[in-house]
């Protein structure tokens, strides 16, 4: 589909100066279509009377219309046996619409104008005439000719000569009053004026007055446009409109390039004027109700650049914007009773500047900063930064910062975002030493976080990475000595490597290592612990994985003996600590409480009575070499002693007795050889008890 933009229509009844059937009955049509498309087009014309929907008053189709880069023309009417029929023609207004290759019609329709009617006026010819018209020819001046209608009253007025000058022409309304009046030569030049119903004069236009052409509007007797082609200062074109009460309203003066506006009183609200302050530039003024100058725009203020100006009611400046400030660039100032409280200016990196009511600065911005680029400065009352913000520190790096300031006009907040290769927080003290610091990537490639004491030295350190190799977190502890600041206290999130576990180191006041708890020793598994001694060298060593304490020196300082695990029968009754005890024979591994005197199986003595429990005890789980009970094989224990065979000294020998699970005083060395319990340490005179003894198996 062709579609149709800035349509051009050109509507000419082609007539004749015969008789009416020799009138061709044509109208031009001319359009372009959007398309641009050249070659051959079909176009179809209808006629309404609305300019949507409505009736079909006329409608043709002419095929193989040539055209030209989208542009075409049709006669209508030439496809139609005599044209265009008077029927098109019977309604008070008529559309045309235009159908391209038969696709839906083009819109909008298009009105037709008076000239396309005109075609009806050969009917007149027909008509008799009703009106005479009475032409007069005078000799006045050069001859001048008068047309008079039926009734005497003038018509048209032809002068020749009017006032020694050139000729006029007037025309009149049926009241015999002028309506429209032509002068071939005015005192200037040539004139025209229309008049009202009333005879006044309404319009007036000279061809040239004094200063050139000039065309005046009345509004009544009033004037109220005024526009001539040489007024003004230099003699240039200029407008101007006045109210009923002539006062001039609006003038626009081309030879200054100024328009003026005025209220009612005449007094000025507005200036547009081609040139401002004597400069090349053009200017723009407002005035309030009062009179006072508010608004102020100057292109070329000091033939350095364009400024405005907003002023309040009293006159005093609020508002500056320049462009060009200090030599061509630009600059904003807002100000409070003419002193500037905001000043943002582009010669110094985009400075942006605050101020507070005494007028002293409170907040800076700069485009260009330290390391070339922005910055954000927070000022207090005595001028000093409590706050900034660079975007590029101006270090290789490129990195921004933040700094925020303490009464003493020192930095006590600092961040900064690449700090060895990644962020970093600091918190400093009111003396501007280090408090708190956070790095984002500390030297080992992972985040850290420091702590500092009031003589700005690291006591705590927590790393994200203890080592480059990504073993795991470290968190250090530092003492705070005057001479020194020593790692004490320190835990390796990944001791030895990134597969290896956790450890906890101490160390002395010297720095050297004290104690180690390693949560994966070495190759091995399990954990180990290290105490070492001043030097440094292992004195206790604990590993976890063969479950062995290395040790010069072990002190045990909860029991006196030495036991193993043994499971025990009790026949008639339960296991008591005290109870001596032999070997089963019929439970490998196993004991039983003794019941005969001098039994050579015997294996020992229940660990734990009296209070005195077993010192150190040795075993192995799931095996023969475990069980409930805890044997003391040496050592010290009490025991239950029957003296029934003797008195019991201490140094005396003791052996099973025939008192189930008691022992008693040798009286029988040979009998008893093989079956020796041990010495007592304490006495029994008689009956039974416990005695202190010195366990020690022969």
């Amino acid at each position: 589909m062709k579609a149709m933009t800035g349509v051009g229509l050109a509507f000419l009844w082609i007539m004749s100066a015969t008789a009416v059937a020799d009138i061709p009955r044509l109208l031009n049509y001319q359009a372009r279509l959007d398309s641009g498309v050249s070659g051959s087009i079909d176009v179809t014309v209808r006629f309404y009377d609305a300019p949507a929907g409505g009736n079909l008053l006329f409608s043709e189709t002419q095929s193989g219309v040539s055209a030209a880069d989208g542009v075409f023309a049709v006669l209508i009417g030439a496809a139609t046996v005599g044209g265009v029929p008077d029927a098109a023609f019977d309604a008070s207004e008529v559309w045309i619409g235009v159908g391209i290759d038969g696709a839906p019609e083009l819109t909008p329709r298009v009105q037709l104008g008076l000239a396309p009617f005109a075609g009806k006026a050969a009917l007149a010819e027909g008509l008799s005439a009703g009106v005479t018209f009475t032409p007069i020819l005078t000799a006045n001046n050069a001859g001048d000719v008068e047309l008079l209608d039926p009734a005497g009253n003038r018509e048209f007025y032809f002068e020749t000569d009017t006032f020694g000058s050139a000729g006029r022409f007037t025309m009149y309304r049926d009241t015999g009053t002028r309506s429209v009046e032509f002068l071939g030569g005015s005192s200037s030049g040539g004139q025209m004026q229309l008049f009202s119903t009333g005879g006044s004069n309404s319009f007036q236009a000279w061809a040239e007055s004094s200063t050139g052409a000039r065309m005046i509007l009345r509004n009544g007797t009033s004037r109220t446009i005024d526009l001539s082609s040489g007024g003004g200062t230099n003699t240039s074109g200029s407008l101007e409109m006045w109210n009923d009460s002539n006062q001039q309203l609006i003038d626009l003066d081309a030879g200054t390039a100024s328009l003026y506006l005025r209220r009612a009183t005449g007094a000025t609200t507005a200036q547009l004027t081609g040139t401002m302050s004597g400069t090349d530039g053009g200017g723009l003024a407002l005035w309030s109700g009062d009179g006072t100058q508010t608004v102020t725009i100057d292109a070329d203020e000091a033939d350095g650049g364009a400024v405005l100006f907003l002023d309040n009611e009293n006159g005093d400046r609020t508002i500056e914007l320049d462009a060009s400030e200090g030599g061509g660039n630009g600059a904003i100032r807002l100000r409070d009773n003419d002193n500037v409280a905001f000043a943002l200016v582009t010669n110094d990196g985009a400075t942006a500047l605050f101020n507070n009511a005494a007028h002293i600065p409170t907040v800076q911005v700069i485009g260009d900063g330290n390391g070339g680029a922005g910055t954000l400065r927070m000022l207090n009352a005595a001028a000093n930064p409590t706050l900034e913000i660079m975007s590029d520190a101006g270090f290789d790096d490129d990195r921004s910062q933040i700094f925020m300031y303490g009464a003493a006009d020192t930095t006590t907040v600092e961040l900064d975002s690449r700090e060895s290769n990644g962020g970093l927080m600091r918190l400093n003290d009111v003396s501007g030493n280090s408090g708190i610091d956070l790095i984002a990537s500390g030297n080992r490639a992972a985040g850290d976080v420091r702590l500092y004491s009031s003589a700005n030295r690291m006591t705590l350190q927590l790393q994200g990475n203890e080592e480059d190799n990504g073993s795991g977190a470290g968190l250090a502890m530092y003492n705070n000595s005057a001479s020194s600041n020593t790692r004490t206290v320190f835990i390796d999130g990944g001791f030895g490597g990134s597969s290896r576990g956790g450890a906890i180191t101490l160390s002395q006041g010297d720095g050297v290592e004290s104690i180690l708890i390693n949560g994966h020793n070495g190759d091995f598994d399990g954990g180990a612990i290290a105490v070492r001694d001043g030097s440094g060298a292992a004195a206790i060593t604990l590993l976890g994985s063969t479950g062995r304490t290395i040790t010069k020196v072990l002190e045990i300082t909860g029991g006196s003996d030495l036991s193993e695990q043994f499971d025990v029968a009790a026949d008639d009754g339960a296991v008591e600590p005290g109870m001596v005890v032999c070997i089963d024979p019929a439970r490998p591994g196993k004991l039983k409480i003794s019941r005969s005197a001098h039994d050579r199986t015997v294996a020992g003595v229940v660990s734990g009575a009296n209070g005195v429990n077993t010192g150190f005890v040795m075993g192995q789980r799931g095996t023969l070499a475990d069980g409930a009970h805890p044997i003391a094989l040496t050592g010290r224990v009490w025991v239950h002693c029957d003296a029934s065979g003797g008195p019991i000294t201490p140094g005396d020998l003791l052996t099973t007795s025939s008192t189930p699970g008691h022992a008693m005083k040798v009286s029988d060395h040979t009998a008893a050889q093989g079956a020796i319990i041990g010495k007592a340490m304490t006495a029994l005179d008689n009956g039974r008890g416990m005695v202190l003894v010195l366990v020690s198996l022969q």
